[in-house]
């Protein structure tokens, strides 16, 4: 497949060299040369249109050729673009002609306002064995994880016909290492190389995963009038809902097409997300060695665009043009970091970097950080500010690729409340219900020079909009590190949620694990934190009556929250 290996002076001499050979030796052997390979990728420097760079960019070191495409679809298993025919993208019904300006169009009426207290529904006890929480010392005393509860799921749903030639696992099946042979036409490559060290995945037939009524309606009421800017890097006349729900594959933006949708399909008017939690983990055979335990008071969101839930709405108009601000603020744990926090604006201008400032209560310095810095890793974790929920850079900063469709296993109907790792030694990675899903999937190379990383691969689920897992490839072309949600639809993200209750199924990220398969290193999150027994976790469209106002995105804001 014309792979290589390459870079090792750059990462290791001496001894270390020598065992980062014999790993990739091992990792050949078990036919997953994508650990630490690299892909044969032509670097070259492109021109920077000075549009589309901020004043601290510099133009982007590397660019990918349709053989660079054909070598990434052949590593997942897809057919080359010679061989795609088009195909529809499951969507509603389109939408009748409306107007083609956001002012002529009618708003959406208010929608009713989340229920302060509905009555919790019971779930029955898991008959899985619990997380155990490491025994290395915290900063502060660690309530016992409790027993993980089982959401109620609704009844299974046949299974999908599956696509000619494309065999299925049936329900019930797990999938190991032992037999990952048979179904790793189902798994994306980091998938399969957490499956080769220990990770197992517990088969369920495939379930529903349709957005809300609400963003429905939405969708059927504005998509007609929104179009690509001419740049293909915005929208126009853009209002609410998903913009382009009937693209299909043959649309030669379809893969910028199905970002925007992504990105809507995630917005709503506000969130607060309360105690989530996160460890950094060393990975050694005996299970995951905890470096450090974080606990943040607050993730909070604020959306401009697109709100359906909470005045004003559709469009908050403001003189800076936000698409959404962002805060983390207030960090708990771990102690060398109590107060951290971050902050920052998103535009719709996609030609405006964001606005994006870290501040550090032990230095009492605020620090701005650049577009190409937001891809390394926050507060010492490996997750960066544009993986969260599986994409959150702005789709204008990469150059997209549609590589095509694929039925793959994922995670989307969760039921493991608080989250349970599997045993020792993939204790990295979540231990719930997989089921098969037709994904799209695109790859993003970033437009700026100075990433992290040389692109990103997306798998975004066909029905749902959702991502269930990511990877990430080094600058030299090695995949680098995956990314893995587990999702779950409901009306309350937490069994015994009395505040955090609604009238539709909302969508919540139970976990996500981020695996550097380059260096051993995990990071492994859960929201909320199984510590904090009594939080409900996820608000969301309750603005300013939980405190998500815009005071509290500001700098003043992040400092006041650390005091």
């Amino acid at each position: 497949m014309g792979w290589h290996c390459r870079g090792f002076d750059a990462v290791a001499r001496g001894p270390a060299k020598r065992r980062l050979r014999a790993r990739v030796r091992r990792a050949v052997a078990l036919g997953l040369p994508a650990v630490v390979v690299s892909l044969v990728l032509s670097s070259r420097v492109t021109a920077q249109d000075p549009a589309t760079q901020g004043a601290d960019s510099e133009p982007s070191s590397v660019s990918t050729s349709e053989a660079d495409y054909e070598t990434l679809r052949g590593l997942l298993g897809l057919s080359s673009r010679a061989g795609q025919r088009a195909e529809p993208i499951a969507a509603p019904e389109a939408a009748p002609p409306v107007a083609t300006s956001p002012a002529e169009v009618e708003t959406p009426k208010p929608e009713a306002a989340p229920a302060s207290a509905k009555p919790a529904v019971s779930a029955p006890a898991s008959s899985g064995k619990p997380y155990t929480p490491p025994s290395k010392p915290r900063p502060r005393p660690i309530a016992p994880r409790p027993e993980p509860t089982v959401v109620e799921q609704p009844a299974p749903v046949p299974a999908a016909p599956p696509v000619p030639g494309v065999e299925i696992p049936p329900d019930g099946t797990i999938v190991s290492a032992g037999n990952m042979d048979r179904w790793k036409h189902l798994l994306g490559p980091s998938i399969q190389w957490a499956v080769a060290h220990g990770a197992t995945l517990a088969v369920i037939d495939p379930q529903p995963a349709p957005y809300e009524p609400t963003r429905q309606r939405a969708t059927e009421r504005y998509s007609a009038q929104v179009k690509l800017a001419p740049d293909k890097r915005s929208m126009e006349n853009y209002v609410a809902g998903i913009p382009f729900p009937t693209v299909t594959t043959d649309d030669p933006d379809v893969a910028i097409k199905v970002v925007f949708n992504f990105e809507a399909r995630t917005a709503v008017d506000d969130l607060d997300l309360r105690k989530s939690s996160c460890d950094t983990c060393q990975l050694t055979d005996d299970g995951v060695r905890v470096e450090k335990h974080y606990l943040s008071d607050h993730l909070r969101r604020l959306f401009y665009v697109g709100r359906l839930h909470q005045p004003p709405m559709p469009t908050w108009q403001t003189q800076e043009g936000f698409r959404y601000r962002e805060m983390v603020a207030g960090l708990l744990e771990p102690f060398d970091l109590r107060g951290a926090g971050y902050t920052y604006a998103r535009y719709l201008d996609p030609n405006r970097q964001d606005d994006s400032w870290v501040y550090y209560p032990s230095s009492r310095r605020v620090r701005r950080l650049s577009t190409a810095q937001r891809s390394e890793g926050v507060f010492g974790t490996d997750i960066d500010l544009d993986s969260f929920a599986g994409y959150a850079g702005n789709p204008a900063w990469a150059t997209w690729e549609y590589l095509g469709t694929k039925t793959v296993l994922a995670s989307l109907h969760a039921r493991s409340i608080p989250v349970r790792f599997l045993p020792a030694p993939a204790d990295f990675f979540p231990d719930d219900v997989w089921e098969p899903r037709d994904v799209h999937i695109i790859v993003g190379t970033p437009r700026f020079g100075g990433s992290s990383f040389s692109r990103r691969v997306l798998y975004i689920d066909k029905e749902s909009l959702l991502i269930p897992y990511a990877e990430i490839y080094d600058r030299h072309g090695g995949l680098w590190k995956g990314l893995v949600f587990t999702w779950r639809l409901g009306k309350k993200a937490t069994p015994t949620a009395t505040r955090a209750v609604y009238d539709e199924e909302m969508a919540y990220h139970a976990n996500f694990s981020i695996f550097d398969m380059q260096l051993n290193h995990a990071t492994r999150c859960e929201s909320p934190g199984h510590e904090e027994v009594n939080e409900e976790g996820w608000y969301y469209n309750f603005g300013a009556a939980e405190g998500t106002d815009e005071s509290v995105f500001s700098i003043a804001g992040v400092i006041g929250a650390a005091h």
